[in-house]
């Protein structure tokens, strides 16, 4: 006998996430309580009708359903399925422009000016004339 499959979903954590028991999600979709049991656990296959009834009586996205538990922040693509017209133009020219940077450069530059320590913070160069300031009035 094999182990138990693990789910490739999150439907369980979206039912409990909406306060919902198997038997009160199972009568919201018209589906037998032990089916519905068996799909969370991995058992049983589910079905794009199903997973869209699901999605609907949970108050998600079916592919939130599919690809992330409920509090985790929304992957791109989601962002990018549910935004206007007008917002997906605003994506494109935002991803454009962070493709276009050469990433290398970039974090190697920053990290150089990070490490300069002629750039140091005030509070850094006060608290080191103060150590010496201390150091010269103790000899």
């Amino acid at each position: 006998m094999s182990a138990n499959p693990v789910p490739s979903h999150f439907i369980r954590a979206w039912r409990e996430h909406r306060g919902l028991t198997v038997e009160a999600l199972a009568d919201a979709i018209g589906m037998a309580k032990g089916n519905l049991s068996k799909i969370e656990r991995g058992i049983n296959p589910y079905t794009q009708h199903t997973i869209e009834r699901m999605a609907s009586a949970l108050k998600c996205s079916a592919a939130e359903l599919l690809a992330r538990p409920p509090g985790e922040a929304p992957k791109l693509w989601m962002l990018y399925e549910n935004a206007s017209s007008a917002d997906r133009n605003r994506l494109h020219a935002v991803a454009e422009a962070l493709l276009s940077i050469q990433p290398i450069d970039a974090v190697d530059d920053i990290v150089g000016r990070l490490l300069k320590p002629a750039q140091q913070s005030p509070r850094a160069k006060l608290s080191e004339s103060g150590q010496s300031q201390r150091t010269r009035r103790s000899k």
